[in-house]
């Protein structure tokens, strides 16, 4: 087969068998280390075990399915991102898991938060989270979602389309306010670079590392340095 991203080949037409190097793993709860919560053991039991808990117990006071979050976890690997990206701002995205208590470890961690909806701009300020460290991303943002993250003072509004441009630049015409915005572009870097390209990609938070991320990810690291404002009036 032609190479093709990883999963690729599950999706191809008259694909019967996985790539040559893919092998059934020995264990695999070690297939992806890091899905596990850093607290998870087995115990003395031979039950799973995360945060001191017994999930056998969880299940029977809350019934399974449930969802489990670990806050020691959440809390060291949001430590792990601030100082391994020391000299950017970096954003926990609401969407993998957002209520007030998170949004609240989010800030107590010292990252900034990443929304994508109204409800997620509305449960962040529910929290306290401060507006300034808040990104407003999401697709076909209508211009009530627009006027609401301008109002209360959004830190960065991700523009994804010449539409949420006009309808931003009416809102703070309207308004009278500055917006701080970020533009999400296509920037047709493949996954697949070689490393002296991948090194060589001038102000690249990730240059140099084995992987690039997706677009929105670089994009959200690194600092803004747009404006929207009024027609007349000067960024500030």
């Amino acid at each position: 087969m032609p190479a093709s991203h990883e999963a690729g080949w599950a999706h191809a037409d008259g694909a019967l068998r996985g790539p040559s190097w893919l092998r059934v793993p020995a264990d695999v709860n070690a297939l992806v280390p890091l899905l596990w919560s850093s607290t998870a053991r087995k115990n003395d039991a031979g039950a799973l075990e995360v945060g001191g808990v017994d999930l056998r117990d969880l299940v029977a006071e809350h019934g399974s399915p449930a969802y489990v979050l670990d806050e020691a976890d959440f809390r060291s690997r949001a430590r792990a991102f601030k100082e391994a990206f020391g000299g950017y701002d970096v954003f926990y995205a609401g969407k993998a898991f957002l209520c007030t208590t998170v949004a609240r470890w989010v800030a107590e961690e010292g990252l900034c938060l990443d929304v994508c909806s109204a409800g997620e701009l509305t449960v962040a300020l529910r929290a306290g989270f401060d507006p300034a460290r808040i990104g407003y991303h999401g697709n076909n943002k209508t211009t009530a979602e627009l006027r609401r993250a301008v109002e209360v003072g959004v830190g960065r509004i991700v523009l994804d389309s010449f539409h949420e441009i006009d309808r931003l630049v009416a809102v703070v015409a309207e308004t009278g306010a500055t917006a701080r915005v970020m533009v999400r572009v296509t920037s047709c870097v493949g996954l697949r670079l070689p490393l002296a390209t991948r090194a060589s990609i001038s102000g690249y938070p990730w240059a140099g590392m084995p992987w690039l991320p997706s677009q929105d990810s670089s994009w959200a690291m690194r600092r803004p340095t747009s404006s929207c404002t009024p027609p007349g009036r000067r960024p500030t």
